[in-house]
């Protein structure tokens, strides 16, 4: 069942491409078809580059969203500031390159390092985090992330990006359990923000 699910979330990344890039292509008929011989020299410059960048990725042997997700993470790209992307849609393409890429690292150990106690360990983490995290996407998938959480965890995105990774926790553990009084009467647990930290 979590293989199959795995497979369905790739499908529907695979839709989205093959969307993203028949909406491009409708877009170069339209200026094709515009006065002037659609010969782009009235298109913005942005545009232009835009084009060059595609033509770079379907020159690739059609490597996986997945990949091209964990590329855009390790070449510092910013999926929150990228124009047209929805909340649901940055956190779960950030989250979901941040698994893989994860994924990559524990996968290039070699065989002597993987048989540790410590990597066998590393490696069910990994796994379970994976397992774990999987509602999470298919609620951003249907758009049905509340609003609240939604807000959070794009704004853990956000933290993330920028290298804020103290704020990034903060938000987390607010997101988590808040930051009420817990209900037995426990004060400085240890766990809930405090005010005095930095």
């Amino acid at each position: 069942a979590d293989e199959q699910d795995e497979l369905d979330l790739e499908a529907e990344d695979l839709l989205d491409d093959l969307k993203s890039k028949n909406n491009h292509l409708s877009a170069e008929q339209d200026a094709s078809n515009t006065p002037g011989g659609g010969d782009g020299s009235n298109q913005h410059p942005d545009e232009d580059e835009s084009a060059d960048e595609d033509e770079l990725a379907n020159k690739k042997d059609f490597p996986s969203s997945e990949d091209k997700e964990v590329d855009l993470i390790l070449q510092n790209v910013r999926f929150s500031e990228i124009p047209g992307l929805s909340k649901e849609k940055i956190v779960y393409k950030f989250f979901r390159a941040v698994v893989k890429q994860w994924e990559r690292d524990l996968a290039k150990r070699d065989d002597s390092e993987r048989r540790t106690a410590k990597a066998k360990m590393e490696t069910r983490t990994q796994k379970q985090c994976k397992d774990y995290i999987r509602p999470l996407f298919k609620m951003c998938k249907k758009r049905e992330v509340p609003a609240d959480i939604l807000y959070k965890l794009h704004l853990m995105v956000q933290h993330c990006e920028q290298g804020n990774f103290r704020a990034a926790n903060d938000v987390y553990i607010s997101t988590a359990i808040g930051n009420s009084a817990w209900p037995i009467g426990l004060t400085m647990v240890g766990i809930h923000e405090r005010s005095g930290r930095e």
